[in-house]
């Protein structure tokens, strides 16, 4: 985005950049059009274009919004002082249901992020998403490791990157191509958290009893 110079100029965009949410919740951010978009912020096509150089430009802005509360959200959660005296086996416990509940929540957003990134690779928006997996696996991994003793895989810091990335597909997934349904009907959240811990524990082979009062 071009950064405003006046209040009022920054009022625009902050119009422009809601209305554009607004839109893609409801529509996804491949049928988000600017004609569309500048109807429901009732703005003229030159303010637009005076903020933004095109569709791609403003999709870029959402996509650097997005990941830039997520990014400070998990630095915020993953924060050694805020586990002081848990467990290896609580904290993945309590970041994989934080994980479900934050996909869950923002299941409409990630989804158009990264269906608009795959046809758009010239967006950014993949890398985005590969940038904010990578600082999560460093913010983890420190946490992890200095419970390393816990920990019986092999190559614990290769266990924990390779654990979470699994955590992270397997949810991006269900995402791109529907929440998961079995013969008894749709896999409940408690269910799935208590199923993606079992495999992530399992994984890292991971001592210990679970269960703990939250951080």
């Amino acid at each position: 985005m071009k950064q405003p110079k006046q209040r009022r100029s920054q009022a625009t965009a902050d119009r422009l950049v809601a209305a554009a949410e607004r839109l893609a919740a409801r529509r996804g951010l491949a049928a988000l059009s600017v004609a569309d978009l500048l109807r429901d912020a009732r703005v003229s096509a030159g303010s637009f274009y005076a903020r933004f150089d095109g569709k791609d430009a403003l999709i870029r802005h959402l996509g650097d919004r997005f990941w830039t509360r997520a990014r400070a959200d998990w630095t915020d959660r993953l924060d050694p002082a805020r586990w002081i005296g848990l467990s290896a086996i609580v904290i993945i416990e309590r970041v994989v249901r934080d994980m479900v509940i934050a996909y869950r929540r923002h299941w409409s957003e990630l989804r158009g992020l990264i269906e608009y990134g795959l046809a758009h690779p010239d967006t950014r928006l993949l890398k985005q998403a590969r940038e904010h997996d990578g600082a999560v696996i460093r913010l983890l991994r420190d946490l992890l490791l200095a419970r390393r003793d816990e920990i019986r895989h092999p190559d614990p810091p290769l266990a924990v990157e390779v654990g979470y990335l699994q955590l992270a597909g397997a949810l991006r997934t269900l995402i791109l191509v529907g929440w998961p349904k079995t013969d008894r009907g749709a896999i409940g959240d408690d269910t799935l958290i208590a199923q993606l811990t079992r495999s992530f524990r399992g994984y890292l082979d991971v001592k210990g009893s679970p269960s703990a009062p939250q951080p």
